[in-house]
Order: C-alpha cells, then structure tokens, then sequence
C-alpha cells in the first residue's frame, strides 16, 4: 500500500507569491520518504498560478539482497506507473488524487521461491503550507494479487492468492533561505497495515506434497528524518531546478514487510519467504525539475536506498501539466 517508501511530488502545492521568489517542494503523494523522489517541483516565481495540475510519472526500481543468518537473498524488479491531479483550495490548502499500479518480480537466491505481484493503489492527499513550513498528509489503499512458487528438496509448487495495505502518512517540512539556493530539513511518520489472504499450494512437480498456508497481517510503523537542498539554474528553454536529498529511515514495527521502491508515490507492500528488512535505511536522491514555460514541468529522479546487504535504485520521469 502506501508508505512511505522514498516518493515523489512535483511543485509546490501552495500559492506562490511574487516577494518570495525561493522554491520549496511538496511531496504530494507522500509515503516513506516520496518527497525525496516525487517529481518535486519547487516554488516557480510568479507565474505558478494554477488551479488544477494534472500529472503522471512511470517508474523503475532494482533491488538486490544478499542472504545472511537471519534472512534469504533475492532479487526484485518493479515497474509502476501513477496518475492523478491537484486542486488548489485556497492560498494555504491544496487536496489531490491519485491512482496507479505496479509490477514487481521477486526471486530468491538458488531458485528457492520467488513471487510475481499485479499491485493496484490509490491515495488522496493534501498540503497546508504558510511562510517557512508546510504540512503533508496522505491516506491510500492498495489490492495486490500474487503469484507464488515455492521450491523444496521434494519438487516445485505453486499458488495464488490476494493481499489488501492500508496507511497513513504525515510530513513536516522546514523552509530555510530564500533566492537562488533553499534547504529544507524534514520529518515524517508512517502507519501501515498488511494483510494476505491465505491460500493452498497445487503440485508442480517432483514427488513433494502441496502445503496451506494460512491468512498472515503485520503492522508497520516508520519514521523518516532528512534534508533537501536545491538551486535554480536559468536555461534557454528553461528553469531549471536540481535537488539533493538525504534521509534516515528507521523501522518500529514488524521487519517483515517490504516496499517496492522508494521511489513509487503509493509503494506496493509485500512479503518474501523468510525475508526481513533491515530496520535503519539510508535514503539518498538526486534530480532535477524543468519549468517549460507556465503550463508544463518535467522531471527526472534517481534514488537509491542502502541497508546493510540490501541495495536498491530506482529511477523515475514525468511531467505536470497546469491551467
């Protein structure tokens, strides 16, 4: 579902106002750090009037853990795609939409199971942003449904079943400096829940029998503490705006559950067979942001996520049309 994973917003929610010319960057779709990776737009001088903005980002992430005594390796690829729009409410508020899902193939070292996950996600969201901070909140729901294989001494087995995440998410964001150059610290929290239904295995092959397995949940409780840095750079065709991140996640609740990228807006949640994550991540991002005139940003991020023998890149683009 959603957390949190490291995500991605473009431009700022809020109203832009001539006499602060300085760029700040909301993470509209925030769950596990997005703000870090969510196209995110920063404050675009006086022309960033609009009322609606309408948006869609395709993404790809690469992860690679390597066994130890308390978890098996495996190797997961995603592929997502998200869409949706936001709706300025007044000066201060701005509220949003968004839907999308991802794709993701997991396979443990020597071939020892692995899963295939259609995940489908939606989430709203919504900013309150004064002078020097601003607030984001986010809730979604995400369905998922899962190919699983198990392998064993006595043969090959397969079988299906289906998986629903819920989740909250809260950030914080300090604006500091104004002009050309801005940094913003920030803090986040988030709650999710996930649950699998429970399901019997048919035989593949070999002389082994099928197992059932029964309904499984876990709780997730994640906090994020960072900064960003950005700067402005005035192109022929464009404004131009690179960003820096930098963020420390820390896991509370369950180790069992995983995210399919730090860069997905609504990451799709998952198990793997005696699979646990590391509790302490390093959430590192760069990318940068163009303001093609008045109506139309686009943007480009790439993040990488480091825990121990866990490492994961993602890459994500898109643009942002407004009126």
């Amino acid at each position: 579902m959603v957390p949190s994973s490291m995500v991605l917003s473009a431009e700022e929610p809020g109203r832009c106002v001539a006499q602060n010319d300085g760029f700040v960057l909301p993470q509209v779709l925030p769950y596990h750090v997005n703000t870090l990776f969510l196209g995110q737009s920063p404050r675009a001088d006086t022309t960033e009037l609009w009322q609606t903005r309408l948006w869609a980002t395709p993404y790809g992430n690469w992860e690679h853990r390597l066994a130890n005594a308390d978890s098996s390796g495996f190797q997961a690829d995603t592929f997502g795609v998200m869409a949706g729009f936001h709706r300025r409410w007044n000066k201060y508020l701005t509220w949003g939409w968004g839907a999308g899902g991802s794709w993701i193939s997991a396979n443990g070292d020597g071939h020892s199971g692995g899963k295939s996950i259609d995940g489908f996600k939606t989430a709203f969201d919504a900013a309150l942003e004064v002078t020097d901070w601003r607030l984001l909140v986010a809730a979604g729901y995400g369905h998922n449904s899962q190919a699983i294989r198990r392998y064993d001494y006595f043969g090959q087995f397969g079988g299906g079943n289906s998986a629903d995440q819920w989740g909250v998410r809260a950030e914080l964001q300090i604006k500091l400096g104004a002009g050309l150059f801005e940094m913003e610290p920030f803090a986040g929290l988030d709650c999710m829940t996930f649950s699998e239904k429970g399901y019997t295995e048919h035989h593949i092959s070999g002389t082994g029998h099928p197992q059932s397995f029964g309904k499984f949940s876990e709780n997730s409780f994640a906090s994020t503490l960072g900064v960003r840095y950005r700067w402005r750079q005035t192109g022929q065709f464009a404004v131009w705006r690179p960003e820096l991140s930098a963020a420390w996640l820390h896991e509370y609740g369950s180790d069992r559950v995983f995210r399919s990228s730090q860069l997905d807006p609504f990451p799709t949640l998952y198990t793997f067979p005696a699979g646990r994550q590391p509790r302490d991540h390093l959430l590192a991002s760069a990318g940068i942001v163009g303001h093609l005139g008045s109506t139309m940003d686009v943007f480009v991020r790439y993040a990488a996520d480091i825990a121990g023998d866990d490492t994961s890149h993602g890459i994500l683009c898109g643009t942002y049309w407004k009126f």
